[in-house]
């Protein structure tokens, strides 16, 4: 297997617990900033993760 192939395989493999950890909270503190916001209030706001984990656990 060549070099690429070993880094691609392991990009998309599932995050560890503090990754998908780190993920969760980073969401959390974007959500308590937009729901403080008077100027976002209006809006409808869906925060959707992103990444090679994110995408191959909706395909499957």
């Amino acid at each position: 297997m060549s070099n690429l192939e070993d880094t691609l395989k392991i990009w998309a493999k599932p995050a560890s617990n503090s990754e998908e950890e780190k993920c969760e909270n980073a969401i959390k503190m974007i959500r308590k900033a937009i729901n403080k916001s008077k100027e976002l209030e209006d809006y409808t706001i869906k925060l959707i993760p992103k990444g090679s984990y994110h995408i191959i656990t909706i395909l499957m």
